[in-house]
């Protein structure tokens, strides 16, 4: 259900023919160098200062139980997926694109701070907002 990769300098995401769609990533940022990507599949993602997280990051800042992402089926775009973001009562908290969150439902290019640490949240399947309307049927 998870995959970790190493990435060397920067991230490569592709989507490839029809039919063909990436995962979602979680990258590391280290002055805006991508070190490591881990793959964002179905379920819950704990993130935290543990071994027994899902992505387990070794430092001071971080929580032992810091974060999880919760993915599932976008409820108005069914073809897609919803990440969910949650900080889990950490202590020095979960911040997205620089604002302090509880939760935060995730979009393609968010930077993620868990203590000290920088992440991408890169997802070239989901939906472009800015260029697609969608018209969801009445109820």
């Amino acid at each position: 259900m998870f995959y970790r990769e190493l990435i060397a300098g920067h991230v490569h995401v592709l989507i490839g023919k029809a039919g063909k769609h990436e995962m979602a990533k979680l990258v590391l940022m280290v002055d805006d160098v991508a070190t490591q990507a881990f793959r964002v599949e179905e379920g819950t993602i704990r993130i935290g200062r543990t071994p027994e997280n899902d992505i387990y990051i070794d430092d001071a800042s971080v929580s032992s139980q810091h974060a999880e992402i919760v993915v599932q089926q976008d409820p108005a775009l069914g073809a897609f997926r919803d990440y969910l973001l949650r900080d889990l009562g950490s202590t020095n908290g979960t911040k997205v694109n620089g604002e302090r969150i509880k939760q935060h439902h995730l979009n393609h290019d968010d930077t993620i701070k868990i203590g000290w640490k920088t992440f991408k949240f890169l997802d070239e399947n989901q939906p472009s907002h800015e260029s697609t309307a969608y018209i969801l049927p009445e109820d």
